[in-house]
């Protein structure tokens, strides 16, 4: 009976499944000619609304499936035949998974191979997406499907719960610093796929129910609620979402970390470069209203040579010489206060490959209400520190012009001189997650001359790629400047020497996470104010170029 109900669906609907499949195939090859040939502006904007319209022509199909045989009322023919339920629920899972994730899978797969993806990767970025999809697109709309009857009460009734879902959304999106990992953005995965898995089971779960018992209106009251309470799952914690990746990582117990008692009081002059509002550099002038900045002395050993040390995130507690807790909060994070939400700055810590970049003290974060009430108290300061260690991988090197091509680590990359003629564009296809951070250098390989290096992180600790909802492959460029338009600063490497240079790239993947705790028994917090936060109406950006 199930193969008769999916041949009796197929007669019935296959122009339809045809639309999509189409859809999905003219989907694969946009992303491939926006990869492999240089295209226009408006071209990209069609690469990001077109998948749009298949996801939605997809959701579609899944619903109008379901409504062939629809679930609500009692005067239906499947009912008066009658049809057996189990088969019923199953014929409509083999019409979606062979008329729209299997040919789904064999365009990613496809696209993937064509543009020179090793199969191997080619196959599991498909695989993921595809699954991905299906939780997070098909699943809830054969559950939509389950408790409606026609597609305009669908329509109807997914719109109602949109709605009630932004509306929570837009409340959680104002939360406090320290609610939600959204901020140190590596750890966005673990909450977003719990919120994806939440999601599968709940589809399941109602698909179930209204197939084999048809109360609509108490599947449609579960379901609101399920959904609604599914929500703050995307906003989990920062501890247990840490808790989670730290247990998936391997130890770190070589790194110690301890107060730096030898030297208190030990600063470091600015250096010059492109500032960024980061945790080691100046607030814009509202947030500088609403915090300060603090540098602790701090010294690291037992760090692998090519490591990079980083900070997800900071929690500090202030006590007094009574005991008494004066404040606790987190040390990364500020509250804006002329906008909803908080700023989070995560920052490397220490890092012998980025010397010139990274911080020498480690940049804490405190309300200026509570700096000003507390700043020459003598206190108790305990700061605990969430940390990813990112270790190095060989160095690959690039031309200035070179077509897409497989590269170590970054799936196939390509570089070009950019129209304006002042920098190199370095550009990456991958099916995998890019590289947490990445250190660039423009050199001569004839005299070794080279241009200062760029280094940017990607925050970002994902096993897989996240989101894949336009096609299965994730896309990154960075801009390596040469030259300034202006004549008001000179590279060693410029443009006369820019065809015979090559890039020189080494990049670093997330290792191990792991915490660590300071304690300074007797402290005032004035004696660490940084050098940059005494001035008055600083301008965004900063002295130092961090992690971005």
């Amino acid at each position: 009976m199930v193969w008769h109900l999916f041949k009796k669906d197929l007669r019935l609907l296959w122009p339809f499944a045809l639309i999509v499949l189409l859809g999905q195939a003219i989907n694969g090859a946009l992303h491939f000619v926006r990869d492999h040939f240089v295209t226009t502006l408006p071209f990209g904007y069609v690469t990001i609304l077109f998948p749009m319209i298949v996801l939605l022509g997809m959701a579609s199909l899944a619903v109008t499936v379901v409504h062939q045989d629809p679930l609500p009322g009692s005067a239906h023919d499947w009912l008066v035949r009658p049809i057996v339920r189990r088969d019923l629920l199953p014929a409509k899972l083999l019409f979606v998974m062979v008329l729209i994730h299997l040919p789904m899978l064999l365009v990613d797969f496809s696209e993937a191979m064509l543009g020179g993806t090793p199969a191997g990767e080619a196959l599991f970025a498909a695989l993921n997406r595809c699954a991905f999809l299906f939780g997070a697109i098909t699943a809830p709309a054969l559950m939509l499907g389950a408790v409606t009857a026609s597609l305009a009460e669908a329509v109807l009734l997914g719109g109602v719960v949109a709605v009630g879902l932004a509306a929570v959304i837009l409340v959680l999106s104002a939360s406090p610093p320290g609610s939600s990992p959204r901020s140190p953005m590596g750890l966005g995965w673990i909450p977003t796929t719990a919120t994806h898995v939440g999601l599968l089971l709940i589809s399941a779960a109602i698909v179930a129910f209204q197939y084999f018992k048809r109360r609509t209106r108490m599947a449609r009251a579960v379901a609101a609620i399920a959904l609604l309470a599914l929500v703050p799952l995307s906003y989990l914690p920062f501890a247990p979402s840490f808790a989670a990746q730290q247990w998936l990582s391997p130890p770190a117990d070589q790194i110690r970390i301890d107060p730096d008692v030898a030297h208190p009081s030990r600063t470091r002059a600015p250096s010059t470069g492109v500032g960024s509002t980061g945790s080691g550099g100046r607030f814009s002038s509202p947030l500088q209203r609403s915090a300060i900045q603090l540098q602790l002395p701090v010294r690291i050993e037992q760090m692998p040579p090519d490591g990079i040390l980083f900070v997800d995130r900071i929690l500090v507690r202030l006590s007094g010489n009574d005991g008494k807790l004066r404040y606790r909060g987190v040390g990364n994070c500020v509250r804006n206060l002329y906008s909803t939400g908080t700023a989070c700055f995560p920052s490397e810590y220490a890092s012998a490959a980025t010397e010139t970049y990274a911080i020498p003290l480690q940049t804490l974060v405190l309300p200026r209400r509570v700096y000003d009430e507390l700043k020459s108290e003598p206190l108790r300061v305990e700061v605990d520190y969430f940390l990813t260690l990112f270790t190095g991988r060989p160095q690959v090197s690039l031309g200035t012009s070179a077509r897409l091509h497989p590269v170590a680590e970054m799936g196939l990359c390509g570089t070009r001189i950019d129209d304006d003629g002042d920098a190199v564009s370095l550009t990456c296809v991958s099916a995998q997650t890019p590289p947490g951070c990445m250190t660039i250098v423009l050199e001569d390989p004839r005299t070794h001359v080279h241009n200062p290096p760029l280094h940017q992180c990607g925050f970002d600790y994902s096993p897989v790629v996240r989101g894949p909802y336009e096609d299965p492959l994730v896309r990154f460029r960075i801009e390596l400047p040469f030259s300034d338009l202006s004549h008001l600063i000179r590279f060693p490497i410029d443009a006369p020497q820019i065809q015979d240079a090559r890039l020189l790239i080494k990049t670093y993947a997330a290792a191990a996470h792991f915490r660590r705790q300071l304690v300074f028994a007797a402290a005032r917090l004035s004696d660490w104010e940084a050098p940059w936060a005494q001035v008055k109406d600083a301008t965004a950006g900063g002295p130092y170029r961090i992690a971005n």
